[in-house]
C-alpha cells in the first residue's frame, strides 16, 4: 500500500470497483478532494488515515443499507444529502444504483481554528445545503487548476472545517471572546507587504491571518469589510498587476512571468487575464512591443 494519504485512498476506491474521475493532488497536506463513481457493491468507506471524511451524494436517490458494529439500519439517500465519518471510523455501506459523490478527507486544526481538540460524531444521510455547497466548490476548485493559486481552495476548506465543528463535534459550549472589530492601518500593511513578497508562493487565509494576528475566520471578515473584497481577490488582482507590469517592461517568457506570480502556469495566467482584462498575455506584450 502507497504511503502517500491520497494515493492510498484512490487505490482502495478502485478495489473496491470505484472510478476515481479527479483528486485534489499532493499540494494539500491534511486535505484530499476527490470525485468518484461507484457501482452497486458493499464498501467498508475506505478513509485516509487520520482524516475525516465528508461524502455528498451527486446522484439519484438511491436505497442504502448500513451498518456499524451491531447497529443495522437501511434508509433513502437523497442527491445532496452527506455522511460524516471521523476519523478513525468505519462503517459498511452497501447501495442499489451506481454512484457519483464527492469525497473529502481532512483533518481538523484546533489551532487554526480556534479550539481546544474535538471528536466529530458521526452523521449518516443529513440534509445540509451548505456543507454540501462546500464540498462541491472545494471539487470544482481542483477540477479548475488550483494546485498553486491555493487561498481560494484555502479559504473553502476553513470554512468546511468551521461547518463541522459547530455543527457535527463534540465541543463544549465556551465563553466568546470578543472579535475585533477592525485591522489596523498596521496590520494591513503588513499583510500587503506579505503578499507581494510572496506572490510566487501558494498562500493561505492562515499565513495572511498569522500576519494579521487575528484568526483566519475574523481576518477574512476584516479584511472583506475594509477592503471591499474577500482576500483571495486580492492576491488574484495583485498577481495580475504583477504580471501585467513584467509583460510589459520584460522580455520574460510568459511560461516564466506566470510562474514567477504565482500563476499554476503559462494557460491559467492567459484564462485569468482574459476573463479580468479581455486580453491574453500575448496581445498585452504585443500592444507595448
Amino acid at each position: 500500500m502507497a504511503d502517500d494519504p491520497l494515493t492510498a485512498w484512490d487505490e482502495l476506491d478502485r478495489q473496491a470497483g470505484a472510478t476515481v474521475l479527479s483528486t485534489s493532488g499532493p499540494d494539500f497536506p491534511g486535505l484530499i478532494v476527490k470525485r468518484t463513481i461507484a457501482d452497486p457493491v458493499t464498501d467498508m468507506v475506505p478513509a485516509p488515515q487520520g482524516l475525516h471524511v465528508v461524502v455528498v451524494h451527486n446522484s439519484a436517490a438511491l436505497n442504502v443499507h448500513w451498518r456499524d458494529g451491531r447497529r443495522v439500519r437501511t434508509f433513502l439517500l437523497p442527491p445532496g444529502h452527506v455522511v460524516v465519518n471521523p476519523a478513525g471510523y468505519t462503517e459498511e455501506r452497501a447501495w442499489d444504483k451506481r454512484s457519483e459523490d464527492v469525497r473529502i478527507g481532512l483533518a481538523l486544526d484546533s489551532d487554526r481554528l480556534g479550539s481546544c481538540p474535538v471528536t466529530l460524531c458521526p452523521a449518516l444521510g443529513v440534509h445540509d445545503p451548505l456543507l454540501a455547497q462546500l464540498a462541491r466548490y472545494l471539487a470544482r476548485t481542483f477540477e479548475m487548476g488550483a494546485s498553486r493559486d491555493t487561498l481560494y481552495a484555502d479559504a473553502l476548506a476553513y470554512a468546511l472545517e468551521a461547518h463541522l465543528l459547530e455543527h457535527y463535534s463534540d465541543r463544549p459550549t465556551m465563553r466568546q471572546i470578543p472579535a475585533p472589530d477592525t485591522l489596523s492601518w498596521r496590520q494591513l500593511e503588513q499583510v500587503y507587504d506579505f503578499i507581494d513578497c510572496n506572490l510566487d508562493q501558494a498562500l493561505t487565509v492562515t499565513d495572511l491571518a498569522a500576519v494579521a494576528g487575528v484568526s483566519p475566520t475574523h481576518f477574512t471578515r476584516l479584511f472583506r469589510q475594509q477592503t471591499g473584497e474577500p482576500p483571495h481577490r486580492y492576491v488574484r488582482t495583485r498577481r495580475l498587476q504583477r504580471a501585467e507590469e513584467l509583460i510589459a517592461g520584460t522580455r520574460l517568457p510568459l511560461a516564466r512571468i506566470a510562474l514567477a506570480v504565482g500563476f499554476s502556469d503559462q494557460s491559467h495566467l492567459n484564462r485569468v487575464m482574459l476573463a479580468q482584462r479581455g486580453v491574453t498575455p500575448g496581445q498585452l506584450r504585443r500592444s507595448v512591443a
